[in-house]
């Protein structure tokens, strides 16, 4: 494949903030962890588009579900499926507790909220606060999800373990590989998993930046959507989730 035209990026959660995957004009691949995606914003903004695993476009109050995530559910199938599960309402993320959130959510969208929604809540406000201030962000900045992208990877068919699995994690990242040797993307396996000490971040969360920024290229497949024609949350941010569309093979 040839050279791109800017660079891409994928961002994945992790427990020091967030992890940076950036595959550069020379089809390089390069890690960083920052605190922030403020502090993070001078190293991303050059690119010409960023996946990232955090929900944007949120639900407001007696607003419908995100159809996005109802989409991503069936293509995923069980128990991957479990994976993408709804962002909370747009008030719930200012509670300082659980039970108060929990409670914001069930009433303003019939849902209760589960406890693991609950602890990726402060990421999520913090990437909506961040469009909210930059709203053109939106035009390069798009909500992804790692176990979307494998299974787009692997032929439109899900994982079959756990990424925490050490039989999961080997798949996926065989899939990487393999994905990144047909773009002739410059790896070097061993420094990736040796840079970062483990209090920082998984190798799981390596992974998953890993595959959002090679979704990014745009280099494996057509970029496309669920749902194809994406509702607008109140702010006008898009409630879709973005993956690459690789046309199966026999």
């Amino acid at each position: 494949m040839g050279i791109l035209q800017a660079s891409v990026i994928g961002v994945d959660g992790c427990r020091a903030g967030w992890i940076i995957a950036e595959i550069s004009q020379k089809n390089r691949l390069s890690f960083d962890i920052f605190s922030t995606i403020t502090i993070a914003w001078p190293q991303m903004e050059h690119a010409a588009r960023i996946l990232i695993d955090i929900p944007i476009g949120l639900i407001e109050r007696k607003s419908e579900p995100r159809e996005c995530d109802h989409l991503a559910r069936k293509a995923l199938g069980w128990p991957r499926s479990s994976s993408i599960f709804p962002p909370p309402c747009r008030s719930a993320l200012y509670a300082k507790t659980y039970d108060k959130a929990n409670d914001l959510n069930r009433k303003y969208t019939k849902h209760g909220l589960s406890k693991q929604t609950w602890y990726i809540s402060p990421k999520i406000l913090e990437v909506d606060l961040f469009i909210r201030h930059n709203l053109l962000i939106n035009q390069i900045l798009w909500e992804s999800h790692p176990e979307l992208c494998f299974w787009s990877l692997n032929q439109q068919k899900s994982m079959l373990h756990s990424k925490r699995k050490p039989v999961g994690f080997q798949e996926r990242l065989d899939l990487l590989e393999n994905a990144s040797k047909k773009i002739n993307l410059q790896v070097d396996i061993d420094s990736i998993f040796n840079r970062f000490p483990r209090s920082q971040v998984q190798k799981d969360d390596i992974l998953d930046a890993w595959v959002l920024a090679l979704t990014a290229t745009g280099q494996l497949g057509e970029l496309k959507s669920f749902p194809k024609n994406p509702s607008f949350d109140t702010l006008n941010l898009p409630q879709r989730i973005v993956y690459s569309f690789l046309s199966k093979t026999k």
